[in-house]
């Protein structure tokens, strides 16, 4: 919008210079005054649907337990499959938080955590970053596959990668079981 701004100011200028008579002065100063109210014409924002998709990828090593048993590290790429609606599942906190509880328990507004726990998602499973010997290249670069594999239909499907958040998440400590690599993508596109 404010390369289009600049273009029709240029516009604007390069018209006022050109007057020269009094027959053109008032043509000019119409067409000024007309490309003026375009320029401040409020400006409507887009509308945006927005789409999230989680990596969890497990950086702990595999490890032998019991009767030569491993530990079973889970690595996945999940999507949401159904919209939820945030309203459902929020509360308004007030001063007298009891009488408000109470009056959606009455109502049947105030759902449980497995109410609201959706049941449908697509889970794309990954390969764990490490196996019995070390660390697996080769897993990082199928992981890295199969990710831009999905990047590419949702940007096929209209969807443009608008934001990414990463972080990591360990107890910390040799046999610390619980290492993973969290990565959420945020796609958007335009509501249609």
């Amino acid at each position: 919008m404010i390369y289009v701004k600049n273009i029709l100011l240029r516009i604007i200028i390069y018209c006022y210079l050109m007057a020269n008579n009094k027959k053109n002065k008032m043509k000019i100063k119409l067409f000024i005054l007309g490309i003026t109210l375009l320029m401040f014409q409020k400006n409507y924002s887009q509308q945006f649907e927005y789409k999230v998709l989680s990596t969890i990828e497990s950086v702990v090593k595999t490890k032998k337990i019991g009767l030569g048993g491993l530990i079973a590290e889970r690595s996945r790429m999940i999507s949401e499959a159904e919209s939820l609606d945030y309203k459902e599942t929020t509360t308004l906190r007030l001063a007298d938080q009891k009488e408000e509880k109470q009056e959606k328990k009455r109502k049947g507004d105030n759902k449980s955590r497995s109410e609201i726990r959706t049941k449908q998602y697509e889970e794309t499973k990954l390969l764990n970053f490490y196996n019995q010997l070390g660390i697996r290249f080769q897993n990082i670069a199928t992981n890295d596959a199969l990710i831009i594999s999905k990047i590419n239909e949702l940007a096929s499907n209209g969807w443009e990668l608008a934001f990414v958040s990463g972080s990591a998440e360990a107890m910390s400590g040799y046999d610390d079981p619980n290492g993973i690599i969290y990565t959420r993508y945020i796609f958007k596109r335009e509501k249609k």
